[in-house]
Order: structure tokens, then sequence, then C-alpha cells
């Protein structure tokens, strides 16, 4: 489950970046040193996150959802909307042809 997860997780963060990523390894590596958006402690959070995988932790769902959440934050900086997965000015453009 986890593997999934951040597996998307990388993905959208080398799209936001306009990078290829040829490694299924040495992710968080990879991103500080070709990427330069990302999310805020995405290192230290997905370290708590795999930590917590290990340990039998009981707040796990709540400790997945702070390097989504800061993903989230960096999508919406970058002008999309995380909820509709489209960039913001569509969803305004749309709205707006609407009414």
């Amino acid at each position: 489950m986890l593997a999934g997860l951040f597996a998307s997780y990388f993905d959208v963060i080398f799209a936001i970046n306009r990078e290829l990523h040829l490694s299924e390894k040495r992710l968080i590596a990879l991103t500080a040193t070709r990427c330069e958006k990302l999310p805020l402690e995405m290192a230290a959070d997905i370290e708590t996150v795999l930590r917590a995988s290990t340990a039998a932790d009981d707040k796990l769902i709540t400790r997945v959802t702070r390097p989504l959440d800061h993903l989230d934050e960096l999508l919406g900086y970058e002008g999309f909307d995380p909820g509709r997965s489209q960039p913001k000015a569509s969803v305004e453009q749309l709205a707006s042809t609407q009414s």
C-alpha cells in the first residue's frame, strides 16, 4: 500500500518540476538534487511514515496524511486545485462559462 502511495507521490513531484525519473530507488535523494519545487518537510514526513509502518504505530493513517497535505499545499501554490486535479484557472473558466 505505501509503495504505491509513494510512487504516485513522487510522480506528482517530478511532474510539477517537469523532470523525468527513471528510478524507483533513492527518490528522496533524486528529488533533492533534481527538483526545485518540493513539499515542505518531505524527507522528514516520509521517514516518519516509514518508521510508523514498521513499528505497528496506531497513528499510521494520521502520519500518512501529513506528506499528502504538504503535497496538496505545493499543488495549490503551483496553481492546481488538488480537490479537482485541474489547474485552478481551468476550474474558474469552466464556472464562468456555465453561468
